[in-house]
């Protein structure tokens, strides 16, 4: 196999892009429930595996460093997996074997991993053909969107559920497609030139809106509002009157809630107007962190959330935060994810070259430590993005 990292960050590239559009399609117009997407990038990860692979071997068998830290950390997972299955044993729910669904939670993010390794957002804004297509994909996108949208403000996702003919109990919801809108919002903005990003942006943030997730939405205005204070931060006086506006709209719209949207129970609910102590998802949130905290003790080890499963929780009742690691695989995978997710933060990243992978890298950051467990893709891609940005930063020289 003969080619050169170009042609690999082409051919990773395009994967994404694709991606995307399937996955975008098949929610919003096909209604089809499949893995064809997740199988694909599985398949292009593989690809690219195998490429590094015989470069290992015609190398002889020098891994490079760049390397050697995600692999240890996949490694340290499946003996995790294996200890579990030799001493805790596993447990076959209504879905299957508890074991194979961590594996292939661990398989996965390895992949994305790979491919964010291997994305590259400098192809993007260089390509004129790709920069077309992803304004008519934000453009088909958010029309895909309204298409779904029958009473009140937010997509219909009942209605969705119907159309995709789901088993009894079985719903569709925000959770099955926000990650990929937030990551095509994201490579719009860090493609387009700075006169085409408000327009991108305002896109971006009024689908989001549509879809009803709140944590990608709050989290989406203040990661964009750290990026335009970059660009601010040279005109203190534009700064600082961009902050009092955008501080004394948030606290307007806290205040003045219920009298904004009357009697619209969705916006209300949205907006938390009854506290977010009263929220129903933030409940069954609590309530699934109580309850799996009584097990991280004897998952230290090497994870076991087969002990979970077997007390009466189902496999979405894991903790929806960083921890679900160490449920997952245990304490030192725990620690080794850490370690490898803040050793390579560096600020220099903020610079336009690296700006979508630190960008990218911060709101997957935020969401993995408060809101999503750690099989978030988002997460992954994203730190396959900031390992290399960090390396070829190293490579020209600079150090921490």
């Amino acid at each position: 196999m003969n080619l050169d990292n170009n042609k690999i960050s082409w051919f990773v590239t395009a994967s994404v892009v694709f991606y995307l559009l399937i996955e975008h399609l098949m929610f919003f117009l096909l209604y089809k429930t499949t893995s064809f997407g997740k199988n694909y990038i599985i398949l292009s990860s593989c690809l690219v595996m195998s490429y590094y692979s015989l470069n290992v071997v015609n190398n002889g068998l020098k891994v490079q460093k760049k390397i050697f830290s995600p692999f240890i950390l996949f490694l340290t997972g499946l003996v995790s997996l294996f200890f579990q299955y030799s001493f805790i044993g596993d447990y076959f729910d209504s879905n299957g074997s508890v074991i194979y669904r961590l594996f292939y939670i661990l398989f996965l993010s390895f992949c994305w991993l790979v491919i964010g390794y291997n994305f590259s957002i400098q192809l993007i804004k260089s390509n004129a053909v790709y920069k077309c297509l992803l304004v008519l994909f934000q453009i088909l996108f958010l029309f895909l969107i309204s298409l779904n949208i029958n009473q009140g403000p937010f997509v219909d996702y009942l209605d969705i559920t119907n159309k995709h003919n789901l088993p009894t109990g079985v719903y569709k919801s925000h959770l099955d497609i926000t990650d990929a809108y937030v990551l095509v919002g994201f490579i719009c903005y860090f493609s387009f030139s700075s006169k085409m990003r408000l327009v991108s942006l305002c896109v971006f943030i009024v689908g989001l809106f549509l879809l009803g997730g709140r944590a990608a939405l709050f989290l989406t205005i203040v990661i964009f509002m750290i990026e335009l204070v970059r660009f601010l931060i040279k005109n203190k006086i534009y700064l600082i009157i961009f902050l009092l506006f955008s501080f004394g709209f948030l606290f307007a719209i806290y205040q003045y809630i219920n009298s904004i949207f009357g009697n619209l129970a969705s916006l209300k609910r949205f907006f938390f107007s009854s506290g977010v102590a009263e929220d129903g998802s933030a409940l069954q949130r609590v309530y699934q962190f109580e309850r799996s905290l009584e097990f991280l003790p004897e998952q230290s080890l090497f994870g076991g959330y087969s002990l979970n499963i077997s007390s009466g929780l189902d496999f979405g009742d894991y903790i929806h935060n960083l921890l679900s690691a160490w449920q997952f695989y245990g304490l030192p995978f725990f620690i080794f994810l850490i370690v490898l997710m803040f050793k390579n933060i560096n600020f220099q990243f903020l610079q336009e070259k690296n700006a979508f992978s630190f960008f990218i890298y911060f709101y997957s950051f935020i969401m993995v430590f408060l809101a999503k467990y750690v099989g978030f893709y988002l997460f992954w891609f994203s730190l396959g993005l900031i390992l290399k940005a960090n390396y070829e930063v190293l490579k020209s020289g600079y150090r921490k």
